[in-house]
C-alpha cells in the first residue's frame, strides 16, 4: 500500500484543504465549481511525476504510479461537463494540468503538461489538514471507497447523509448478484394407487370335481300300457 501523495483542494478563499492519499483507504470526491483539485507528494508540495487515470462510466479514477488500485474516485466527473483536469504544481513552482484520461476506459498513465496556469506557492500557505472533526464539512468530500473484487469496485460511507454513520455498501465493478437455485414445485398428483390384490380361489370340501354325470334311467312304457 502506497501513501507517499496528498490531494489539495482550494475554494478560492480560505485555507485549502489537504488530505493524505493511501491506496488502502481510497477516497470518493466530487468536483466543485471553481475548485482547483491539486496533487502533490506526501512530503513536499511538487506533484508526483506521473498517475493514472482511468474513466469507468460517468466516475474518475486515480491511480498512483506503481500501484493497481485508485486512490481517487472522482463522482459524475464527466456529468458535470467542465471535464476541470487535477492540477500539480510543476518543479518551476507554477501550477500544470494533467492531461485527460482516455475515452474508451483505458488506462492512462499521465505526466504534468501544458502551459503554466501561474504560480502556485500561494494554495500551500495555510492548510487545512484532514480529521474527523473537519472531514464531513467539506462539500468536495464524500467518504471512503472501498476497492476489491474483480476489477475496481467501491462501496460509499457518505458522511453528507444522516444515515445514522454505520451503514456503507459493497459493489464490485463487473460482479454479478448471487443466483439462488430455483424452488421446484410440488408435484399436486395423489399418491400412486396400490395394485389391487388378486381373489384367493374358493376351497374345493369335496376334493377333485368329478367331471362324469349320472345318466338317469329310463323304464320301458310298452309294459304298462298291456
Amino acid at each position: 500500500m502506497s501513501n507517499n501523495a496528498s490531494l489539495l483542494v482550494n475554494s478560492g478563499s480560505g485555507s485549502s484543504q489537504v488530505i493524505s492519499l493511501d491506496t488502502g483507504k481510497p477516497i470518493k470526491i466530487k468536483f466543485q465549481p471553481g475548485s482547483q483539485y491539486l496533487l502533490k507528494n506526501a512530503d513536499d508540495n511538487y506533484a508526483p511525476k506521473k498517475v493514472t487515470l482511468q474513466r469507468n462510466g460517468d466516475d474518475l479514477y486515480v491511480i498512483l504510479d506503481g500501484e493497481e488500485n485508485p486512490v481517487i474516485v472522482a463522482e459524475d466527473y464527466y456529468v458535470s461537463g467542465n471535464n476541470q483536469p487535477f492540477l500539480g504544481m510543476g518543479d518551476d513552482g507554477q501550477l500544470y494540468a494533467y492531461p485527460a484520461a482516455n475515452e474508451d476506459g483505458s488506462l492512462t498513465s499521465v505526466s504534468l503538461s501544458g502551459a503554466p496556469q501561474g504560480d502556485a506557492s500561494y494554495l500551500f500557505e495555510s492548510a487545512e489538514y484532514a480529521d474527523s472533526s473537519v472531514m464531513s464539512s467539506w462539500p468536495w468530500f464524500l467518504g471512503a471507497a472501498i476497492v476489491g473484487g474483480a476489477g475496481i469496485g467501491y462501496a460509499i460511507y457518505d458522511h453528507n447523509k444522516d444515515d445514522g454513520g454505520n451503514s456503507s455498501s459493497f459493489s464490485p465493478l463487473g460482479s454479478q448478484p448471487e443466483t439462488q437455485p430455483e424452488a421446484q414445485p410440488e408435484s399436486e398428483a395423489g399418491p400412486e394407487p396400490q395394485p389391487e390384490p388378486e381373489p384367493e380361489p374358493l376351497p374345493n370340501p369335496g376334493g377333485a370335481i368329478d367331471d362324469t354325470l349320472a345318466t338317469p334311467v329310463v323304464g320301458d312304457m310298452s309294459s304298462d300300457q298291456s
